[in-house]
């Protein structure tokens, strides 16, 4: 999958049986929530971005909330012990999932809290949200409730995606307004930085000084 932005607007490309396959996208009218797409593993770095931005959002005095998945290092036979949902914004962490012997996903199991507690801090009063989508979001599972509820908040949603599952879920959204797909260079990193900086600040309900 290929994430690139020609004028305004964004394309979506993936290698299909009979070649490359083309997705356009539009940019999301002002009275349309807005979304931004971070393309991307947890190998490649998709976290360590999401938390910069998280910095310079509160740096400019927006208000940030939601949540976003931190892996749990484990022995060097297993490198991720499990997943926790951390709060953005304020204090918050709760496990998510933990290697199970009837797991719901690979070799993964669930808890219910977690996804409870997810929906709960996207409801939350923010400039912008952060959410994470993956495999169990792409089948309409796990987190994609909150996510779909989210849409229909004012403000700006940034969701973390796994570049195997963008199409499934950006057909299920109104159109993103801007992407980054990793790995990216330090540059483009930047640059993304500031046009989500200067998006949310215009977008934002509220006076900041």
């Amino acid at each position: 999958m290929r994430v690139t932005r020609r004028g305004g607007r964004l394309k979506a490309e993936k290698d299909g049986r009979n070649g490359p396959e083309e997705h356009w996208c539009e940019p999301c009218t002002k009275e349309a929530l807005m979304w931004v797409a971070l393309v991307g593993t947890r190998e490649a770095g998709r976290e360590g971005i999401a938390q910069r931005l998280e910095t310079a959002l509160k740096d400019v005095g927006l208000r940030i909330g939601g949540f976003r998945q931190e892996a749990l290092c484990g022995s060097e036979r297993d490198r991720i012990a499990g997943y926790d949902l951390v709060r953005v914004g304020r204090a918050g962490r709760v496990p998510l999932a933990r290697k199970a012997v009837n797991p719901e996903l690979c070799e993964w199991g669930f808890a219910a809290e977690a996804f409870r507690r997810a929906q709960r801090w996207l409801t939350e009063e923010a400039d912008v949200r952060f959410a994470t989508a993956g495999r169990l979001e792409a089948a309409e599972r796990g987190h994609w409730a909150a996510i779909a509820a989210a849409v229909e908040q004012p403000g700006i949603l940034i969701l973390s995606v796994r570049p195997n599952v963008l199409t499934t879920i950006a057909l299920r959204l109104p159109d993103p307004e801007d992407a980054l797909e990793l790995p990216a260079s330090e540059p483009d990193v930047s640059e993304f930085l500031l046009r989500v900086v200067a998006l949310a600040h215009g977008r934002s309900a509220q006076p900041h000084s």
